[in-house]
């Protein structure tokens, strides 16, 4: 489902789907103890971006049949140099809501032209969030964006 609200708000329902397992540092041949999101955190702050509240993994929302873009992303950190190497990331602040519970979380956006690997499709948007409670696999969760910082067309 896809509406647009007040202040230009776009509202979009996606479903919660199995990443690469690299932020989280789950998968087994992830190249970064702990996972990526963790070891970039410190140097998102150094730039002025506090995640502490925020999972140490990404969830990965399907809004198939649509996709995401930015526009005019709230944040963008170019070349920025972490353990894993240097690649320019971009966020969007950005509302959850799964059954009762309701958070602020940010969509994360590693450039693919900075990135080394494991690319997503135009459908996933990646959010750094509080953890949700029973949140999983194919569990159903409402965004919101700004509709002035990110294009949800399809």
């Amino acid at each position: 489902m896809l509406a647009k609200g007040n202040l230009d708000l776009v509202y979009i329902t996606g479903k919660v789907v199995k990443g690469y397992g690299v932020a989280s540092g789950q998968a087994s041949d992830c190249p970064f103890p702990g996972g990526s999101i963790r070891l970039q955190k410190p140097c998102f702050l150094e730039k002025g971006l506090d995640l502490s509240d925020c999972f140490d993994g990404t969830l990965n929302i399907s809004i198939a049949p649509y996709s995401f873009h930015f526009i005019s992303p709230e944040l963008t950190l170019p070349r920025l140099v972490w353990p894993g190497g240097c690649e320019t990331f971009s966020f969007s602040r950005c509302f959850l809501q799964f059954g009762h519970q309701k958070t602020i979380g940010w969509i994360y956006y590693p450039h693919p032209e900075t990135k080394p690997g494991h690319f997503h499709r135009s459908d996933i948007i990646e959010v750094l969030s509080p953890w949700l409670e029973g949140v999983g696999y194919g569990s159903e969760l409402t965004l919101l964006v700004k509709g002035d910082e990110v294009l949800i067309e399809g």
